[in-house]
């Protein structure tokens, strides 16, 4: 089993939703937890809930879509802790119009937030995590990285990719000893959705702490064992 005590993780989007939830419970293992996001503010408010609950955490401000950022983050997370473990790429970003509405400019934010910082951010921590000769990266992704839906297309298109680009890595990291896993929630009830106005009935939603409990059981596994791709779903979805 992968022993998490005294392991550094990596968590983008960490400041809310999925994302704290995700490092609240990494911290509840004695996982130090860097939480990566743009608004400091809310960073250092996730920061202050981790701490009262007796966790370790520290926040890095940086905006994923940039390399420069990316880069200066991935230097500052292990200039202060000496090593990485965990990444995980939650991060995340929805626009959902007919595509003949649909911005270029918005086509690229979804893409770049999605897509290109699941790249930056696995091409700048990786190494880090190599040199451990273990470790492990998860995407989050999404229920449509394998289906699709009307008004979905830069979302689909993105998650599709990050996907297949979770897919590659994992092979290129067994080498290292180190796993790469896909997991893919269907409809969460955060504040990703309540941005983007999605019509759903939450009331049949996933939580956040669903998506949490996941990550800690697939780090759980026996070091043999690498659960690649799995899909998280509400028991009755709407």
């Amino acid at each position: 089993m992968f022993k998490m005590e005294g392991k550094v993780a990596v968590v983008t989007g960490g400041n809310s939703g999925i994302g704290l939830s995700i490092a609240r419970s990494l911290a509840r293992q004695n996982v130090k937890v860097a939480m990566v996001a743009r608004r400091r503010k809310k960073l250092e408010e996730a920061k202050a809930l981790l701490e009262s609950e007796g966790g370790e955490a520290e926040i890095f401000t940086a905006d994923i879509t940039s390399e420069d950022d990316v880069r200066q983050m991935a230097e500052d997370v292990y200039r202060r802790f000496g090593r990485v473990d965990i990444l995980i790429n939650n991060a995340g970003l929805g626009i959902f119009k007919n595509v003949e509405e649909l911005e270029s400019r918005e086509w690229k934010n979804v893409i770049d937030v999605i897509l290109t910082g699941t790249f930056y951010c696995t091409r700048y921590l990786l190494p880090y995590i190599y040199e451990n000769k273990s470790g492990h990266v998860i995407n989050i992704t999404s229920l449509w990285a394998k289906e699709n839906c009307a008004t979905c297309s830069a979302y689909t298109a993105a998650k599709h990719g990050q996907k297949g680009f979770t897919e590659s890595v994992r092979e290129e990291a067994r080498k290292h000893n180190v796993k790469v896993t896909n997991i893919m929630p269907g409809t969460v009830d955060s504040p990703f959705f309540s941005k983007v106005k999605w019509n759903h009935d939450f009331s049949r939603a996933l939580q956040p702490e669903d998506v949490a409990k996941l990550v800690i059981d697939v780090l759980q596994f026996p070091e043999r064992a690498v659960v690649e791709d799995v899909v998280l779903q509400a028991i009755h979805p709407a």
